[in-house]
């Protein structure tokens, strides 16, 4: 490509097919222009595709960016957004969303998104959060990032587990959508097997006129399940 020809137009290509869309097309061309400044009229040997990928890269809800140039003056930028799969409320308050591969992202308040929320013992570190970054390290969230890829695996779970506690032991409570009993999980550690036999009682020992029979379903404990009734 000639030095002298110069950048006609930049694309923003969205591949991301969720309800609500995480990202603006504003917000992306204004993180490539604070590494890319001017970017139109500019000479296309003078920009860099790296610099504007790790740039859009950067901007939390973002999970990749491709950028490429093309014959005709133009730079293309392929993006796909991150997969929200919860909403977490640390101890203090602190909001944020965890998505499908662990990454903890800052809450926007404008998102109205339908996720499973989990609350309780746990600290979110506001000063990463303002960029994002990985639950790997931190015990309670590697907890909340198991227990929640294995509820929003299941169309049932996902619409009945909608409210998680944790408490300062670990141990995960959930309140139902249906039904006025409580959910005694204890911790992640068998969680799948767990949701196993929870699934088997709602099945066999469960049904409409039982939903409010008990106050708690306890999975704590190996091979049984032990119920509270109201």
């Amino acid at each position: 490509m000639r030095s002298s020809a110069l950048c006609q137009d930049v694309l923003i290509n969205n591949s991301t097919k969720y309800d609500v869309q995480l990202v603006s097309e504003e917000s992306v061309l204004a993180a490539i222009e604070a590494v890319e400044k001017p970017i139109e009229g500019r000479p296309m040997n003078k920009i860099d595709t790296r610099t504007i990928e790790d740039a859009v890269v950067n901007l939390p809800y973002i999970k990749s960016a491709t950028a490429y140039k093309t014959i005709d003056k133009k730079v293309v930028v392929e993006l796909e957004e991150r997969k929200l799969i919860a909403r977490l409320i640390d101890e203090n308050g602190v909001s944020a969303f965890l998505d499908s591969e662990g990454f903890i992202l800052p809450r926007r308040k404008a998102l109205a998104l339908r996720l499973p929320v989990v609350t309780g013992k746990f600290k979110l570190d506001t000063e990463k959060l303002v960029g994002g970054y990985s639950s790997a390290g931190t015990t309670s969230l590697e907890s909340i990032y198991s227990y929640t890829r294995l509820i929003v695996e299941s169309a049932f779970w996902k619409a009945q587990l909608q409210q998680t506690y944790i408490d300062s032991k670990g141990n995960f409570i959930a309140t139902p959508q249906v039904g006025n009993h409580e959910i005694e999980f204890g911790s992640i550690e068998g969680m799948e097997n767990k949701l196993k036999k929870l699934a088997t009682f709602y099945e066999q020992g469960m049904n409409e006129a039982r939903w409010n029979k008990y106050k708690t379903i306890n999975l704590k404990y190996e091979d049984q399940i032990v119920c509270t009734k109201n």
